[in-house]
Formats: C-alpha cells, sequence, structure tokens
C-alpha cells in the first residue's frame, strides 16, 4: 500500500515540477482500516470496532455483519450489512453485491485491462477497482486503488498470510479511505478478492 501512496505523491510531484498545481488538490487525508482472520473484525486506527467478516470461497458468499452489542452471536442477532455471491469458477458471471439486503450492482473483471481489475455500475456511478501492478506481480500482496466516476477513493490491500505473533500466520485486510461514505462497499470489495483467492475470514 506504501508503494501505491508513494507512486501518488511522485505522479503529483511530476506535475508540480511542470507548472501544474491542479494535482496538489487531489491530496487528502486516508482514515486506515484494517481486519485480520484472528477474529474477523474490521477496525480504525484507534481500535474502534467496525463489522464482522465471515467468508466462504467456493461459492463465493461475503457476509459482512453489524456488530451488535452484548455477548450474543453475531452471525445470529447481527444485522447483515453486505453480501457478495458468486463463483471464482465462474468469474465471467461476475459478483453480485447487496447493501441492507438490495442488490447494489454486479462486479465483473476488466478484461481489456492489463492489471488485475474489475468494475461495477452502480446507483452511486461507475466503480472501478484497479489492481497496483507492481506490487501485484511481485506477489507481495494484492493492491487496489478504488475510484467512482475517476475520483479516487480509497486504496485496499490484502495479504495472505503474516505472522504478528506467538508465529501465528494471519490473513490481513487494510484499508485507506478518503471518503467514509464508502467504506461498506470497500470492505466488500476487498473481502470479495481475498475470498476468490482462497484467503478466507
Amino acid at each position: 500500500m506504501s508503494a501505491v501512496l508513494v507512486d501518488d505523491l511522485t505522479e503529483i510531484i511530476k506535475k508540480i515540477k511542470v507548472g501544474d498545481n491542479s494535482a496538489v488538490k487531489s491530496l487528502g487525508k486516508f482514515k486506515f482500516f484494517y481486519a485480520n482472520s484472528t477474529d474477523c473484525l474490521y477496525r480504525d486506527s484507534d481500535d474502534n470496532e467496525y463489522t464482522y467478516v465471515r467468508t466462504i470461497n467456493e461459492p463465493l458468499n461475503v457476509r459482512i455483519y453489524e456488530i451488535p452489542e452484548g455477548d450474543e452471536s453475531i452471525e445470529e442477532t447481527g444485522e447483515m450489512l453486505a453480501q457478495v455471491t458468486g463463483s471464482a469458477k465462474a468469474e465471467k458471471n461476475g459478483f453480485k453485491f447487496y447493501m441492507s439486503g438490495e442488490e447494489y450492482g454486479t462486479l465483473y473483471r476488466d478484461t481489456e485491462s492489463d492489471s488485475d481489475s474489475y468494475f461495477i455500475e452502480t446507483s452511486d456511478g461507475r466503480v472501478y477497482v484497479e489492481g497496483f501492478r507492481a506490487v501485484r506481480k511481485a506477489n507481495l500482496s494484492c493492491n487496489y486503488i478504488i475510484t467512482i466516476d475517476g475520483v479516487r477513493k480509497a486504496v485496499i490491500a490484502g495479504n495472505a498470510r503474516i505472522a504478528f505473533e506467538e508465529d501465528v500466520l494471519t490473513e490481513n485486510s487494510l484499508i485507506c479511505s478518503l471518503d467514509d461514505e464508502y467504506l461498506l462497499l470497500y470492505m466488500a470489495i476487498q473481502e470479495m478478492i481475498m475470498t476468490k483467492n482462497k484467503w478466507l475470514k
């Protein structure tokens, strides 16, 4: 993810050097969110809990739940905020996204892109998920830039297995959000990609 942000700064500096200062306006402050497979909870940088995620690889099923108060089972009592269904084996049919029980759109791979990229037409505009080639080809992690109608909204990244404590390997999802209005969408996209690649929560 750092590589994506450094790339942003590099491009902005290039534009400033040729007298194009409009790029400075595109600089924004990201808010950081993360989840890992030890407890499947999305948190922000202050460790505030946001959502709970469960995934199945085939047929693909991503479910994102609201975290209820108390000690009740999240999957039994928590509201399902978002869901993604589909099949990695039939990827050409797309992956259906649901938000609050309503169909939001179908995500397809961009077969004309030279990177691992996807798009989905929604009521909020055209959502484009562009793979960051340098990091993806090196197989370091899954890194993507999310735009809506061409406006950058978030950068997401995922690693299959990283050891943090006591040599326990965990899958990790990271989101740098420029616009939290679409945070649930970023989470759904991130978990769909991770699940399709068989990195499960």
